[in-house]
C-alpha cells in the first residue's frame, strides 16, 4: 500500500510547487520514471478540504443512485421461459452479492478518470458462479496503460520499502472503469475532473488562510497632539504592542483608533476568488452552475438552462453506468453461468429513467390551446401536468368552473 509520507502529517500540501512537483512525476511517458501516486493522493484530498467541489461530486453520483434499475434482455427479444428464469437468477445474484456498489464505483472513475474493483468469484450449486465479495483499489494503485487507450495498470507498492511496480491487471476478475474527458486530445490523462480543478481548489485553499491571518489583525492608527510630535516611535511601539498583544499604553492627548475598511476590502476580494472558482468548478464538473450553485441571484429563465444542462450530465451518466455493467459483469455472469454465447443478446443493465419534463410549460400549452378554442382532451390535460384524474369520490378543488375550457 502507497503512503504519502508527506500528507499524513497535513491537512494538504503546503505550496502549490509541492503540488507541481507531485504533477511531473505523474506525466513521465516513460514508465521507468513516471510515478502517479504522489499526484493520485493529492486528488483525493481535494474534495476533503473543498467543500463545493466535494458537493459537485456528490451531486452527480447521487443523481445516478436516485434511479432505479433492472436487468433485462434487450426489448426488441422475447425472452422464452427459460431465459426469464435465468434473468430471475441474475437479478438474485446482483441483489444478493450487493453489485449495485459496482454504481458507486463506476461513477467514481468517471470523475476521477479511473477505478476499479476486484470481484471474487464463487461457485454454490444454489447459485451457480457467484461474486462473494467486492474490493476496491485505490487511485495510488492505478494508472493509465501507456500502451492501450482502454485499459488500466495496476500500481503495487511494497508498504515497508514503498517500493512500486507496474502490474497487468487480471480482467477476468477485476471491473475496470476508464474515463479520460481529454480522450482524443491527450490520451494519457488519468485524475478526470479531479485533475482539471486541482489548481482552483488549491488557489481557493490557500486564498482562504490567507483571509483568515489577516481577518485576526485591524488597522490600528494613532492621532496625537504636535507636542506628542517627538514621541512618535514610542507611541509606534505601543501600537505594534496592541497588534500582537492587544496591550498599549499612551499619555493623555493620544487617541487610538481601529480602520476596519480595509478588513472589509479583503473579505470582499476572497468572497469574489471563491465565487469565482466556484462557478469554475461548477462548470466543469455539473456542465453548469445555476442549478448547482443557488442564492447567486439567478434569473428564472437562466435557472430553468442550468437544470436542462444537469439533467443531459445525467442521462449521459446514465448511459455509461448501463454499458459498464452490461459489458463488464453481466456478459461475463451469463457466459460462466449459462453459456458463452446468447440466444440473441446478452441480458443488459437498464435504468429506469424518469423524463425530465417542464411541467409548467406543458400547463401553459394546454392554457394556450383551450383559450384559443383549440380542442384538449380531458385525459392529456391532466397526464400533460401530472395530475390524475378525479375518480368520482375523491375530493376535489376547483377554483374556477371550467378554467380549462373542458367540456
Amino acid at each position: 500500500m502507497f503512503i504519502n509520507s508527506y500528507l499524513t502529517k497535513r491537512l494538504m500540501v503546503e505550496s502549490i510547487e509541492k503540488a507541481i512537483e507531485y504533477y511531473k512525476k505523474a506525466v513521465y511517458v516513460d514508465p521507468k520514471y513516471r510515478d502517479i501516486r504522489y499526484f493520485m493522493s493529492l486528488l483525493i484530498r481535494l474534495p476533503q478540504i473543498d467543500q463545493h467541489l466535494f458537493s459537485l461530486i456528490y451531486f452527480r453520483k447521487q443523481a445516478v443512485q436516485s434511479f432505479a434499475y433492472t436487468i433485462k434482455f434487450p426489448d426488441e427479444y422475447q425472452a422464452t421461459e427459460t431465459e426469464k428464469k435465468q434473468l430471475l437468477e441474475i437479478q438474485e445474484r446482483f441483489s444478493s452479492s450487493g453489485l449495485h456498489s459496482l454504481i458507486d464505483t463506476t461513477m467514481n472513475g468517471r470523475l476521477n478518470g479511473m477505478s476499479a474493483a476486484q470481484l471474487n468469484w464463487e461457485h454454490s450449486d444454489n447459485r451457480k458462479h457467484f461474486v462473494s465479495s467486492v474490493k476496491s483499489l485505490q487511485l495510488t494503485e492505478l494508472d493509465y496503460d501507456l500502451e492501450n487507450d482502454t485499459s488500466l495498470i495496476h500500481i503495487d507498492t511494497d508498504t515497508n520499502t514503498q517500493k512500486w511496480e507496474r502490474k497487468d491487471i487480471d480482467n477476468s476478475s477485476t471491473y475496470c472503469v476508464r474515463f479520460n474527458p481529454m480522450s482524443g486530445i491527450e490520451n494519457d490523462f488519468p485524475g478526470g475532473f479531479l485533475r482539471i480543478n486541482f489548481l482552483r481548489v488549491l488557489i481557493k485553499y490557500f486564498d482562504f488562510f490567507s483571509w483568515a491571518k489577516n481577518n485576526e489583525k485591524s488597522m490600528i492608527y494613532a492621532q496625537y497632539e504636535e507636542r506628542f510630535k517627538t514621541m512618535l516611535s514610542e507611541i509606534m511601539t505601543q501600537l505594534e504592542n496592541i497588534g500582537e498583544n492587544s496591550v498599549g499604553a499612551f499619555p493623555k492627548g493620544v487617541d487610538v483608533n481601529v480602520l476596519d475598511s480595509l478588513k472589509n476590502e479583503v473579505l470582499a476580494s476572497h468572497e469574489a476568488l471563491e465565487q469565482s472558482v466556484n462557478r469554475s468548478m461548477s462548470l466543469s464538473i455539473a456542465g453548469q452552475y445555476t442549478a448547482t450553485d443557488p442564492g447567486d441571484g439567478h434569473s428564472y429563465a437562466a435557472s430553468k438552462i442550468g437544470y436542462s444542462i444537469a439533467e443531459n450530465v445525467t442521462l449521459s451518466d446514465l448511459v455509461f453506468v448501463e454499458k459498464l455493467i452490461s459489458s463488464q459483469y453481466l456478459m461475463k455472469d451469463y457466459r460462466i453461468n449459462y453459456s458463452d454465447e446468447p440466444r440473441n443478446a446478452f441480458p443488459v443493465f437498464v435504468f429506469k429513467k424518469r423524463k425530465f419534463d417542464d411541467l409548467e410549460s406543458r400547463a401553459r400549452i394546454v392554457t394556450d390551446y383551450t383559450s384559443n378554442g383549440i380542442p384538449v382532451a380531458e385525459d392529456n390535460v391532466y397526464t400533460d401536468v401530472g395530475l390524475k384524474i378525479p375518480d368520482e369520490n375523491d375530493k376535489v378543488i376547483v377554483a374556477k368552473p371550467n378554467t380549462l375550457g373542458l367540456t
